[in-house]
């Protein structure tokens, strides 16, 4: 008797355990797997090339373990604004379509290559590795593009032009001004040149990607905010002023008069509103008002 009694209660224990599991078999499964693999974030140092500004596509934030697609592109964008050439970061248990949107994005590369332009171009990259496993690890690489000895050197540069350009009793307008006509009556358009600043700033010879950077590095150091944006043909910068949003083409200021064959400087996409902008061309200035939202205004 007291052996079945015994049987029959080391059964319904048994039955307890087994219902108990199934019950909270997620939440089990999540704390052994908490165990076995942490989501441990390690923060570094940001470098001195960080944007502090918001914008509507992208901000910066402090959450690397990621529940949506929003989350993951603010996430990623952190990670290339702080600088950082690799990081690791997690997405949620609740996220259970996280490594499929992942996935996505990086194959369809549109989007996530647009980050680079809300950057500044020395945290840009050139290439990128993103890897996440069916545990919602998400690995990142960087590979930046341009060298410690390319942003020395312009920085050396920007120092030069600043100080023969501006001054502390000009406007924001003045200052930009004078930085526009700077660029453009000291460099020629080149396609064949790479799309550094380097090319622009140091030999006076580039495209219009070396242009904008140009720009944007000088526009940064003014902390006057700003980014570059992108049409499938083209690239020229958008800078806050005066409470609005307006566009610098700095490459389309800088023709060549055919008569006479020399450069020479105008003011046509000079800190002009969309709708200027559209008017004046809406065939390479055609971008996406969806990435560039700010424009929309």
């Amino acid at each position: 008797m007291k052996k079945t009694i015994s049987n029959l209660l080391s059964l319904l224990i048994f039955t307890i355990i087994i219902v108990t599991f199934y019950i909270y078999r997620n939440e089990i499964v999540k704390f052994i797997l908490d165990l076995t693999y942490p989501k441990n974030i390690v923060l570094k140092e940001t470098n001195e090339y960080k944007v502090d500004y918001d914008f509507i596509l992208v901000k910066n934030t402090d959450n690397f373990i990621v529940k949506d697609r929003k989350e993951f592109i603010d996430a990623f964008y952190t990670i290339l604004n702080n600088g950082w050439d690799s990081f690791t970061f997690y997405c949620d248990d609740s996220y259970k379509e996280c490594q499929d949107d992942i996935n996505e994005y990086i194959k369809s590369n549109s989007l996530i290559s647009s980050i680079n332009n809300f950057v500044s171009p020395f945290n840009e990259y050139d290439n990128v590795s993103v890897v996440v496993n069916s545990l919602g690890k998400i690995d990142i690489d960087f590979i930046k593009n341009y060298t410690l000895e390319d942003i020395k050197l312009i920085n050396e540069k920007l120092d030069e032009i600043l100080s023969k350009t501006i001054n502390d009793d000009m406007s924001d307008y003045e200052k930009i001004k004078k930085l526009h006509d700077y660029i453009i009556n000291n460099s020629k358009y080149d396609n064949n040149r790479f799309n550094h600043a380097t090319d622009i700033l140091l030999y006076g010879y580039g495209n219009c990607s070396a242009y904008t950077d140009s720009m944007a590095l000088l526009l940064n150091r003014l902390n006057i905010p700003n980014y570059r944006i992108a049409s499938e043909e083209h690239t020229w910068n958008l800078v806050y002023i005066d409470g609005a949003w307006k566009h610098i083409d700095l490459t389309w200021d800088d023709p060549v008069d055919v008569n006479y064959k020399k450069d020479i400087l105008t003011y046509d996409y000079f800190l002009i509103d969309t709708k200027k902008l559209l008017e004046l061309d809406n065939e390479k200035h055609n971008f996406d008002f969806d990435i560039y939202v700010e424009a929309k205004m």
